[in-house]
């Protein structure tokens, strides 16, 4: 169950009453936020304003297939999209080994595109190379 930043304020009080420590006087939310309880992890990103789930950063230049032949001789056609959204806290997942959020998406995608793994497997092996490193 994921907690509102009220709750986690009041959580971190009743912490701070029963081990007898001086509580924070936080006047509102906004000013738990910019507490040290809220370090910055990568400027402007603070805890509280990062995702559990990310390990890194990509980048998507998504352009008409005439500008994206500008920058590229093989540029990648987009064919499928899809959209998932599950719980974030692993307490309510049915399984720590996948993301249902993840395959729904991917299922959409495929659907979308009228094509499976294999096809698309095919294409890069036949786009990039034998080397491509992706698994059937």
């Amino acid at each position: 169950m994921q907690q509102s930043i009220k709750d986690l304020m009041n959580s971190i009080l009743q912490r701070y009453q029963k081990e007898v420590k001086n509580a924070p006087d936080w006047k509102d939310e906004f000013d738990f936020l910019k507490n040290s309880s809220n370090p910055m992890i990568a400027s402007p990103l603070t805890l509280f304003g990062c995702s559990l789930v990310t390990d890194g950063a990509a980048c998507l230049f998504l352009a008409a297939e005439d500008v994206a032949k500008k920058f590229t001789d093989t540029p990648i056609r987009i064919t499928g999209t899809g959209q998932g959204s599950a719980a974030l806290s692993l307490h309510d997942r049915d399984t720590l080994t996948s993301f249902i959020a993840t395959k729904e998406a991917s299922k959409q995608a495929y659907f979308f595109s009228k094509r499976g793994v294999i096809t698309i497997y095919w294409n890069m092996e036949k786009d990039f190379g034998r080397n491509c490193n992706i698994k059937k």
